[in-house]
């Protein structure tokens, strides 16, 4: 899977990026040239230069500086949120899917409700009622996260749990949590891995929206949504106050999704067999049978005759 994996360009410069931005954030102390937060008057709305990157914003802060640290939230958010939303969707799905009937019934109209309502609308009303804070922003987006986990966890669970190894280990005793532990989670873990990576740049980018909106961080600290949204003002005589931020949020969201890609691919080898060589499952299977029929022994008539 690691020689797949590594074969795909895309997926190799999708994470180049993702650990330049990684490292970029856990690093951001040393590589930043000015504190975040200090302000200057005589520096309001300086252009890029060599003291200031990428500028300055209206209380002369280094924008440069602020997309570095903004880059440890909106990382920070998309991870833990993406984390909290799998645990709670393997959790359920695996209920749904191993025990089914009633219990399977109930967890599956819940998910329909959720997807009932329009995520980022959720999301928003949730992050209003407990408070603008980081805090608010993770349980939010991670209560309106779980359903695609639990949808896919619960399909995968039910084929699963009707093949012979899962059989063979209720004969032989194996209790539920050790058939889920042991068997049944490993089996989910490639659909889940490929659907968190995709997770961590949609909840970057729901989080920079709700901080955005005024829900999510507030000034002074730095975070790419609420740097868009402070900026939106200047956008016309200061393009670069939005334009550094908003390209921050684009590759990082880019990155993880061709991430995603990659793993999907990598997992999943007759996807990137279908991809590279379309039709060749069809004509694989037509010439299996054309030798199939060619070994069968040919009796002409004649033979058939004098027997």
């Amino acid at each position: 899977m690691s020689k797949r994996f590594f074969q795909n360009k895309q997926v190799v410069y999708s994470l180049i990026a993702v650990a330049i931005i990684v490292l970029a954030a856990v690093f951001a102390p040393a590589l930043a040239p000015n504190d975040p937060n200090l302000q200057s008057l005589d520096d309001m709305l300086r252009p890029p230069c060599s003291e200031f990157p990428f500028g300055t914003d209206e209380f002369g802060r280094c924008i440069f500086s602020r997309v570095l640290y903004g880059g440890r939230i909106s990382l920070l958010t998309g991870i833990i949120t993406t984390l909290i939303s799998a645990v709670i969707g393997v959790f359920l799905g695996l209920i749904a899917g191993f025990n089914g009937g009633a219990v399977d019934n109930v967890i599956m109209r819940i998910v329909d409700i959720f997807l009932a309502f329009p995520g980022l609308i959720m999301a928003l009303t949730i992050a209003g009622l407990l408070g603008a804070s980081i805090s608010s922003v993770v349980a939010a987006l991670s209560l309106v996260g779980w359903m695609g986990f639990a949808r896919v966890v619960r399909a995968k669970v039910l084929s699963e749990k009707e093949k012979e190894y899962i059989e063979a280990a209720r004969a032989l005793g194996a209790s539920n949590i050790k058939i889920h532990m042991r068997h049944l989670l490993p089996a989910v873990l490639p659909p889940v891995i490929v659907l968190a990576s995709i997770g961590v740049g949609r909840n970057i980018l729901a989080a920079a929206g709700l901080s955005f909106l005024g829900v999510g961080v507030q000034p002074p600290t730095a975070e790419w949504g609420a740097m868009l949204s402070s900026g939106k003002l200047y956008i016309q005589s200061s393009a670069y106050l939005t334009l550094f931020p908003g390209a921050a949020i684009m590759i990082s969201v880019l990155a993880f999704n061709f991430l995603g890609d990659g793993l999907r691919e990598a997992m999943e080898p007759r996807l990137q067999m279908r991809k590279k060589r379309p039709g060749s499952f069809l004509r694989s299977k037509t010439l299996c049978l054309l030798k199939k029929e060619s070994s069968v022994p040919q009796y002409s008539v004649n033979h058939t005759i004098r027997r």
